[in-house]
């Protein structure tokens, strides 16, 4: 029950992003011409980001279908397992730009890729199954020690792959990149222009 709760909250949370992206209303600012006036530096980081996005409709409605494709895996009890990795990895980077572009969403993108993180916990059971039978049928190949280690990658891969993605989710979370800024960050007022 609790995987069928964690599913449909993601799938609840995410449909109506998807859905913006694939029918490019999430970074519409490409509708307001006036901004193209503006210079750079008078866009906060969130509205750089923003800005940026959206002046890639292709790029917005890719994002929109991988997020759809997370949906529809999400959905179905049978195809869950898969979508749960996916689900942590796509909510991984959400969350990431985020909290790095200082996008208001924080919360919510960090929500989702928590119950998406839980999710794939939930379901490592079943990928250890996986991992077993890809083992197994490994094994069964007339080719010897090639299909028994071809066996144990494949193991691993299914038990390292969730592994690698929660770390990931963790560090990009909970270890801040921070960088110092350099001499020149920040504002500058410019006086006087001396030259020709």
């Amino acid at each position: 029950i609790a995987e069928a709760i964690l599913a449909m909250s993601i799938v609840l949370q995410l449909t109506p992003y998807a859905v913006g992206k694939i029918f490019q209303t999430q970074f519409a600012n490409r509708l307001e011409p006036y901004r193209s006036e503006l210079r750079v530096s008078d866009f906060s980081t969130e509205g750089l980001f923003w800005y940026t996005y959206g002046h890639a409709p292709v790029y917005e409605t890719l994002l929109g279908l991988v997020e759809a494709l997370c949906i529809a895996l999400l959905f179905f009890r049978r195809t869950r397992p898969i979508g749960a990795i996916l689900s942590l990895a796509v909510m991984s980077n959400v969350a990431a730009m985020n909290i790095f572009f200082d996008i208001p969403a924080k919360v919510n993108s960090i929500s989702l890729a928590v119950a998406a993180l839980f999710l794939v916990i939930l379901f490592v059971p079943t990928y250890r199954q996986w991992a077993a039978a890809m083992a197994r049928s490994a094994e069964d190949f007339p080719f010897g020690a090639k299909a028994r280690t071809a066996g144990m990658i494949a193991k691993s891969l299914c038990i390292a792959v969730p592994i690698i993605l929660s770390l990931t989710l963790l560090t990009t979370m909970i270890l801040p990149l921070s960088k110092k800024p350099g001499s020149l960050y920040g504002k500058w007022v410019v006086d006087s222009v001396d030259g020709p």
